[in-house]
């Protein structure tokens, strides 16, 4: 268990900080990745 808590923490500090630091660094990029993935993902319904 304590392995997997090492594991996720080094995730945390090695892909989701730099990951979030450029997303704060370029919202508008981000914002249009977003709504590309939201675009994509409901493409196939007719609610749109």
């Amino acid at each position: 268990m304590d392995q997997i808590t090492r594991l996720f923490d080094l995730l945390l500090q090695h892909a989701l900080e730099p990951g979030l630091n450029w997303v704060l660094d370029h919202p508008i990029v981000s914002v249009v990745v977003v709504v590309v993935l939201v675009y994509w993902s409901v493409r196939g319904y007719r609610m749109l």
